[in-house]
């Protein structure tokens, strides 16, 4: 992963291990101590508090050194876990946890609820409710493979739908999404690699969670929080 600069070139890249170490390295590939760039968005696109090393989840913090979040979690079982600290059940590389509440899966740079661009739908660009014209290159990484180019095109799909003009409403909307949905099982169909079609539910009730206002708040600034994103 790297931060380009104003004119698109590497200004730091960075490597993580499976629970979200972290080394940093300067555009000559040399180790840094910390991002000279100040870049406080890392491992998932978390916000990575400095001061004390750990991980701002929204919900609760995580430490990438323990591999574990801090609390336990405030859905309690309803993760489908029975450790309450556990990191997506330590499956880290296929799984994802948005809000430190539990596990979604996804797939390359594109597949998954929520996750366009290499990355969840947030409220920086080009994720912030990203047009059609903002997923996939030059504002997002190339798919891995035709498994991943399927779930681009797909959020492509989805994003035309939520930007048309006049825009669509109730059945409309729904019907739009369905028929994304139904085109992005027949590209998945076509492919031999990858989860099955079925593994990755990026479905109406999914992208629910991601509309914004349906988000889990972030936890209270006591302590030296963060103003909300």
């Amino acid at each position: 992963m790297a931060l380009s600069d104003a004119v698109g070139g590497v200004a730091e890249s960075y490597q993580y291990d499976a629970f979200g170490s972290t080394e940093v390295f300067s555009s000559s590939l040399i180790l840094l101590p910390s991002s000279s760039a100040s870049n406080r968005f890392l491992f998932t696109g978390r916000e990575w508090i400095v001061e004390i090393e750990i991980y701002d989840y929204r919900n609760r913090f995580y430490s990438a050194e323990l591999g574990r979040f801090l609390k336990t979690d405030p859905i309690r079982f309803g993760a489908a876990d029975v450790n309450l600290y556990r990191y997506v059940k330590n499956r880290s590389t296929i799984r994802i946890d948005y809000f430190g509440l539990g596990d979604i899966p996804y797939y390359g740079e594109y597949g998954g609820p929520g996750w366009t661009n290499g990355g969840y739908e947030d409220l920086q660009f080009p994720n912030r409710n990203p047009k059609p014209g903002d997923i996939g290159p030059p504002h997002g990484p190339l798919p891995r493979e035709d498994q991943d180019a399927c779930y681009m095109e797909h959020d492509r799909a989805y994003a035309r739908c939520k930007h048309k003009c006049p825009p669509l409403t109730g059945e409309a909307m729904r019907q739009c999404k369905r028929d994304a949905d139904d085109a992005l099982q027949a590209c998945l169909r076509k492919t031999r690699n990858g989860p099955n079609p079925g593994s990755l539910p990026h479905s109406l009730g999914a992208d629910a969670l991601f509309t914004g206002t349906n988000q889990p708040s972030r936890p209270s600034s006591k302590g030296g929080g963060h103003p909300a994103k």
